[in-house]
């Protein structure tokens, strides 16, 4: 392997690593309750679908970091 195979690499398993942090931190982030949001769902009668559309999104997320990272 020649020195510009290891860098493309190295550089690929750092690529891989950011994108493996980056689905965690978003799915902190849906995880992650915000009181105003969820407040302005139960004004608008829609509290129970912001619920069903998060889980959609968590399982979205899990699915796309199980295939991509074999997590």
């Amino acid at each position: 392997m020649n020195g510009w195979s290891l860098l493309q690499e190295q550089m690929d398993a750092e690529k891989k690593q950011k994108r493996n942090d980056a689905l965690g931190i978003i799915i902190e982030s849906v995880l992650h309750p915000d009181h105003k949001l969820r407040q302005a769902a139960h004004e608008q009668l829609c509290y129970n679908e912001l619920m069903e559309v998060r889980e959609e999104v968590l399982e979205y997320l899990n699915q796309r970091r199980k295939c991509e990272f074999d997590v």
